[in-house]
């Protein structure tokens, strides 16, 4: 494939994520910063020419709600000609796939035009979403919950970041969770039919 994920060996990538940290992030002032205990994932094409990357630790003392947050995304960075695309969408899936696997609660800073738009599409119960900008509606896929605890950051191009916490939901939970949807969807058009006869 053109697009692939190579692995979690964040040192030996780290030339090129710099490149998609200065391309991502023109207005930052800070070197890209890879802590000691840090795991992360690298998108390369067929050339291993660096596309994305996210970066995570683990927490040992971090608590939300009086739950302790297992993994922070620390870092997360696409080129911009792929952002949106296949690469940042490739690189999210699999970051996904990880999180489901290990479980938890993990937290995150995510750009509303970005990462929290994708998160957004994976959530399905969603708090403080309005927060975003983001319609509640436009929840997807009940692969994780998801609360946009408030605002983190504005850049100088007018984007927002948001901290957010999520855990991944199991099979079960999004199999439940759809099933839920779908009845209350047949409900509601159910309900619509009534009003329009009346």
């Amino acid at each position: 494939p053109d697009i692939m994920i190579v692995g979690m060996d964040l040192e030996k990538h780290r030339a090129g994520m710099e490149k998609v940290a200065r391309e991502a992030f023109p207005e930052g002032s800070q070197n890209l910063e890879i802590p000691y205990n840090a795991k992360g994932m690298v998108l390369t094409n067929r050339n291993n020419e660096v596309l994305g990357y996210v970066i995570w630790t683990e927490k040992a003392n971090e608590e939300h709600n009086g739950k302790p947050v297992k993994n922070w995304i620390t870092d997360m960075a696409v080129r911009p000609k792929y952002q949106g695309k296949d690469g940042g969408f490739k690189l999210l899936t699999e970051m996904m796939k990880y999180v489901q696997k290990t479980g938890g609660t993990w937290g995150a800073e995510l750009r509303d035009e970005t990462s929290l738009r994708y998160m957004t599409a994976m959530a399905d119960k969603v708090e403080n979403v309005e927060l975003a900008g983001i319609k509640p509606e436009h929840r997807g896929r009940a692969k994780v919950d998801l609360e946009v605890v408030g605002l983190y950051n504005e850049m100088s191009d007018g984007s927002k970041v948001y901290r957010c916490v999520f855990r991944p939901l199991s099979q079960e939970e999004t199999a439940q969770r759809l099933q839920a949807r779908k009845i209350e969807e047949m409900s509601r058009q159910t309900r619509d039919k009534l009003d329009i006869r009346h």
